[in-house]
């Protein structure tokens, strides 16, 4: 009887440890998931549900949204430049490897894209996108970001996609096939978190469409100077 009793013993917690083996797995594959994907159900989640509500493009001026206005504004007006260079998104983020990396993000309104300092030289376009779906929401300015994927994802295009779609058409040196053009976010990588500082000006990148220097009317100036 003894031995009958010490023999249904070592079944029973023969039993239970392999129930508990079996649950232990069941939970590792439960959790299998990377930081990463964590992180971007999460971002994924809080942007969509910004389209229930009309706040978030409540800080982009109407002249963004006029091609030809805008362009002829930004040649002699910083005021758009200074504004949208002074809101600065700080954020640390994971990363491929589950690594957490420190990310500094503003907005180039002349180059249409996300400016951002970063000490690694290298940052996936999935982590990048992530941060700016988090600066469009802080900042309420939701068209900024364009890539068309995640945008038709939510049933919502932004005016300013069909605007950059027009401008890779019109880029004579796109190989890629002009039928269909999907959108995608313009990131500007800007150097490492050292570079960064509040003090530093805003000095606007030289190109053809823009003027190196400011021309005032004189009568402009005589009323500057009253």
């Amino acid at each position: 009887m003894k031995n009958l009793f010490y023999y249904l013993w070592f079944v029973y917690m023969y039993i239970v440890f392999h129930i508990r083996k079996y649950l232990d797995t069941f939970k590792k594959v439960k959790h299998s998931k990377s930081m990463l994907q964590i992180y971007n159900e999460n971002i994924a989640s809080r942007f969509s549900a910004s389209f229930e509500k009309s706040i978030y493009n409540s800080n982009i001026d109407s002249i963004f949204y006029d091609k030809k206005k805008f362009s002829e504004l930004v040649k002699i007006q910083n005021d758009y430049e200074d504004k949208w260079m002074r809101n600065i998104l700080y954020k640390y983020v994971p990363r491929e490897d589950n690594k957490l990396i420190h990310i500094i993000m503003q907005y180039d309104v002349y180059k249409g894209g996300f400016a951002y300092y970063c000490d690694e030289n290298y940052v996936s376009y999935t982590v990048l996108n992530n941060v700016a779906m988090q600066y469009v929401l802080c900042f309420k300015c939701r068209d900024f970001f364009i890539d068309e994927l995640i945008c038709l994802e939510n049933n919502y295009m932004s005016p300013l996609i069909e605007k950059q779609k027009q401008l890779n058409k019109n880029n004579k040196n796109n190989r890629v096939c002009m039928d269909y053009i999907h959108s995608k976010n313009k990131f500007i990588y800007l150097g490492k978190i050292r570079n960064f500082s509040f003090l530093n000006k805003i000095q606007r990148a030289s190109n053809n469409n823009c003027r190196a220097t400011e021309i005032i009317r004189y009568k402009d100036f005589k009323n500057i100077l009253n």
